[in-house]
């Protein structure tokens, strides 16, 4: 039985495209489906030491003002769905943000990491099977 790229193409397409259709899956169903989006106003922020594995990170909690069904809340702590950084909102700055309608007291920021992620898997399962298609049809 001779190698064949094409065989190759297939099942690395076919693998990468199951990862990306689940990971797009998981970002449609993520958290804040289903809650209001609002613009929030950065306050300040906080660094705070976690500890985990024995090994202790220096991470960054963000506070915001927001209006929700006509009652402003202050400085409420952004919930975020990936760690952030210090420099990623500045005081002041206006971001779009997310509550739960019944419970308009908690804020979320949601990322796109988990779409971007999604589409570099769909870019690679393309360029894989591209690549292995050429190379099978050189062989011949």
């Amino acid at each position: 039985m001779r190698f064949s790229y094409r065989y190759m193409a297939v099942f690395t397409g076919v693998i990468f495209l199951i990862a990306a259709v689940l990971t797009l899956l998981l970002f449609l169903t993520r958290p804040s489906k289903g809650f209001v989006r609002t613009e929030a106003t950065v306050t300040h922020s906080e660094l705070y030491e976690s500890t985990a594995n024995g090994k202790t990170t220096l991470r960054c909690r963000f506070f915001a003002d927001y209006t929700a069904d006509g009652k402003t809340y202050t400085d409420v702590e952004l919930l975020r769905n990936v760690e952030s950084k210090p420099e990623e909102f500045m005081s002041g700055q206006v971001i779009e943000a997310f509550y739960d309608p019944a419970h308009p007291e908690v804020l979320r920021k949601d990322s796109n990491s988990m779409m971007i992620f999604g589409l570099v898997l769909t870019v690679c399962s393309l360029a894989v099977s591209v690549f292995a298609f050429v190379m099978d049809g050189r062989k011949r």
